[in-house]
């Protein structure tokens, strides 16, 4: 089982970040207070006024509580910075001055199409901070219409691992709004006062809990304290509110049949028209901007996206389902989670998906054409696995495929030949398929023939070697679930020649994916919750080629597991100066996810493992 990491969102990340430092002593910084009020409009638009305080307890915590950032949406927004200061712990007021905005602006064409984003950005640096200190920032957003016309939604959760003194979030709604709301361990109160309704929630964790957990692969904010606060009754009424203004963006227009006869070609088979028509859409229309978010729901028009050759999801989305039905290939467009939510919340809010991709009923295939590099019989490991909104034929429960452990399977033979002064001289040939091959095609995409020599260079350095090699590789950007590439190396003193020795059987030049490095990344502490996960087999063929002189006295002992979803085999062959060796793990995990007792288990079992692959290779040369 492989643990593959994903990329999480910036609040994700830094909450990562944050939670490992929590793990000292005492906490880092606290907020005084986070006040946060919501005034909703007849119409549903609204006024937020948002007012923190955080104290900065420790010098590790300054890096980055010195400065932060408001993103606004400069099409329905307008931001207005209220107060920003340092309070030092003397009590002094240090102002932040006008140099300390620096505002970041959606970059607009011609048009006024804001190809890239939707959001500006005023980064705030606080002035003079130093331990003991607290930076103070209070800002108001006005929004002059509804994220979705008719509906509104807000959502927040208050991690235990961060100190809060005063937390208070209140709505301000008319009475005859129909909201629901769910509150996870805060106090609620509730008054009316004419025809509008206040909801205060109040909380407070002054003693934050401390904890080690470093991966936030799969996280669920309905586990923290935190609310749900919507006027969106189902899932299926979210996906229609996104289908109205979406699904007619996604017309055949003259220029769109004439696009498509171009990319397809003679191409007859249904199925293969979609694969071309995806793939053209991945490569030529680069990924820019937010997907799902205040301001940035509705997909841009196909021309302006074809002119420019930039969209954002919604854009890839509505172009690709318009290609398909130019050749009377019926799709969908369906609303995901990309980040670590693998679950639906227990109310729904527009915050609750933040991707959209393309369903094919007939063929029972999801599509994402924004990640260029994920082949058409793949989905990026972001979207696999998770709950889907179809915008049109709604289902409920339906989920993206997992990733499939049979799909993920890398051949890896080596050949060594060591000469009677121990240099050594070989090849690596890997065959990879399914997400063993995507990371090396990457690399191989973006580096220059020029930098592989070095790159050969530097692994052989990460081993403790001394040598060179060159590189065969297949084509990195035709889009496959199948890639092969094989490197040829010669190696300085590979053994020593004097006297007795030892070596581990080990890969000399490894891009990763080895069955070693693998059980390594599954021997990190077990923490108790989910973690993402994928399956899969990796096999991995040795020959050694000794000279003349040379005698192998011992060789680590055959090994062979068969349980809990983890069948491995390593067996040693000697043959007079040739030794052979084979090591074969098929990881059966299924799903996505695994639970803290899967992965205890699963780590009893790598342990057996490394205690065999730390064996060594025992020599004596006369």
């Amino acid at each position: 089982m492989k643990h593959l990491l994903f990329l999480l969102s910036v609040v994700l990340l830094t909450f990562s970040i944050q939670a490992e430092e929590s793990t000292n002593a005492d906490i880092d910084s606290r907020y005084e207070y986070y006040h946060l009020k919501y005034k909703i409009n007849d119409d549903l638009s609204h006024i937020e006024t948002h007012e923190t305080a955080e104290k900065i307890l420790k010098e590790n915590a300054l890096r980055y509580k010195k400065e932060t950032s408001v993103s606004y949406s400069n099409s329905i927004q307008k931001l207005r910075i209220l107060d920003a200061y340092t309070k030092k712990s003397d009590g002094r007021i240090v102002k932040v001055p006008n140099s300390n905005f620096q505002e970041r602006k959606s970059v607009e064409q011609a048009d006024d199409s804001q190809i890239f984003s939707d959001y500006n950005t005023i980064r705030i640096l606080f002035p003079d901070v130093e331990v003991g200190d607290t930076v103070v920032l209070s800002y108001e957003i006005k929004q002059s219409e509804p994220m979705f016309p008719g509906y509104f939604s807000m959502s927040a959760a208050f991690p235990k691992i961060y100190a809060y003194d005063d937390v208070t979030i209140e709505f301000d709604y008319p009475k005859s709004l129909d909201v629901d709301y769910s509150v996870r361990e805060m106090t609620k109160n509730e008054k009316v006062n004419g025809d509008r309704k206040q909801l205060k929630l109040s909380y407070k964790n002054s003693s934050p809990a401390k904890s080690k957990r470093r991966n936030y692969s799969v996280w669920d904010p309905e586990q923290e304290p935190g609310y749900i606060f919507t006027t969106f009754k189902s899932y299926k009424e979210l996906a229609d509110v996104y289908g109205k203004r979406a699904i007619p963006k996604a017309q055949v227009t003259e220029q769109i049949t004439k696009l498509s006869n171009e990319i397809v070609g003679n191409e007859k088979d249904t199925k293969e028209q979609v694969k071309l028509l995806y793939e053209w859409v991945g490569k030529n229309i680069t990924y820019k901007g937010n997907c799902i978010g205040v301001g940035a729901v509705v997909p841009r028009d196909i021309d302006v996206v074809l002119k420019n050759k930039i969209g954002d999801c919604k854009d890839h989305a509505t172009l690709l389902q318009a290609l398909l039905a130019s050749k009377n290939i019926k799709s969908t467009q369906a609303l995901v989670n990309a980040s670590s939510e693998y679950k639906l919340r227990s109310l729904p809010t527009a915050d609750s998906v933040n991707h959209v991709i393309n369903y094919i009923p007939s063929l029972d295939l999801y599509l994402d054409s924004t990640n260029g590099n994920i082949p058409f019989d793949m989905l990026p490991m972001t979207v696999s696995d998770k709950p889907v909104l179809l915008v049109e034929n709604y289902k409920e429960g339906i989920k993206t495929p997992p990733i499939s452990a049979d799909q993920n399977v890398q051949t890896t033979i080596i050949n060594i030949n060591i000469n009677s002064e121990g240099n050594a001289k070989g090849y690596v040939d890997i065959n990879q398929k399914g997400i063993y091959s995507l990371g090396t095609r990457m690399i191989f995409q973006y580096m220059k023939s020029e930098y592989e020599e070095m790159l050969i260079e530097n692994l052989l350095i990460s081993q403790g070697m001394i040598g060179s090699g060159t590189i065969q590789k297949d084509d990195p950007n035709v889009l496959s679930s199948e890639y092969n590439y094989k490197i040829s190396f010669d190696i300085n003193n590979y053994v020593q020649t004097n006297g007795s020795g030892a070596f581990f059987v080990s890969n000399p030049i490894s891009l990763g994916n080895s069955i070693k490095e693998i059980l390594k990344v599954s021997l990190v502490p077990v923490e108790d919750f989910d973690t993402f996960c994928a399956g899969g087999t990796l096999k991995e063929k040795y020959e050694y080629n000794f000279p003349k002189g040379f005698d192998i006295i011992d060789i680590p002992k055959n090994l062979m597991i068969d349980e809990h979803n983890i069948k491995y085999s390593e067996t040693y062959k000697l043959d007079g100066n040739k030794l052979s060796v084979s090591r074969e793990i098929i990881d059966s995990t299924p799903g996505n996810i695994c639970k803290p007792d899967y992965v205890k288990k699963y780590q009893e079992i790598a342990l057996k493992i490394n205690k065999n692959l730390n064996s060594q290779v025992l020599y004596k040369n006369e």
